[in-house]
């Protein structure tokens, strides 16, 4: 085997890790712009979700930029749709798919950190399309430290409490 082909088939990218630390360093000033207004919506029971998905969804494509500013990619793998009941609102549509972060030099079989995501839809959020986006947005969030519209909002059975500042 040659050392091109090594690379193809399953080297791994060293830079990685460098790479997704410099990532979360420039998506500070996403967080530092986003969490205030996370923050106020608990205090407020009449916030306008409107504004916090716009800001959610603006931060989300910065987030985006800067992965691949960094020479990281979002891969992933796995994914599978399955119709499901959903308590109190009928038929839902789940997705179940891995992702991961890969750097330039990962070949196709490379050991990378693959997490587990699921998202369930209903009605008009039950199209694949929607199901793909929200999950992969979800991940890449969590997977950068991101605040979203759901710390916002977190579910009934959850107590109310401000987000956790994230220490950086």
């Amino acid at each position: 085997m040659t050392r091109h082909e090594q690379t193809e088939r399953g080297r791994i990218d060293l830079t990685r890790i460098r790479r997704f630390f410099e990532a979360i360093r420039l998506t500070s000033p996403i967080v530092d712009d986003i969490l205030p207004r996370v923050e106020r919506v608990p205090g407020n029971e009449h916030a306008e979700e409107e504004p916090l998905k716009t800001a959610a969804s603006a931060a989300y494509g910065k987030a985006c930029g800067i992965v691949s500013k960094v020479g990281l990619e979002i891969r992933h793998r796995a994914l599978k749709y399955t119709v499901t009941n959903v308590p109190g609102r009928g038929a839902g549509l789940k997705i179940d798919v891995e992702f991961a972060l890969a750097a330039p030099l990962d070949g196709p079989d490379a050991p990378l950190e693959w997490e587990g995501r699921s998202y369930i839809g209903c009605d008009a959020e039950a199209s694949e399309q929607v199901l793909w986006d929200c999950a992969r947005r979800s991940w890449l969030c969590d997977k950068l430290m991101l605040p979203t519209e759901a710390d916002a909002y977190p579910p009934e059975h959850v107590r109310r409490q401000p987000p956790p500042r994230i220490q950086r």
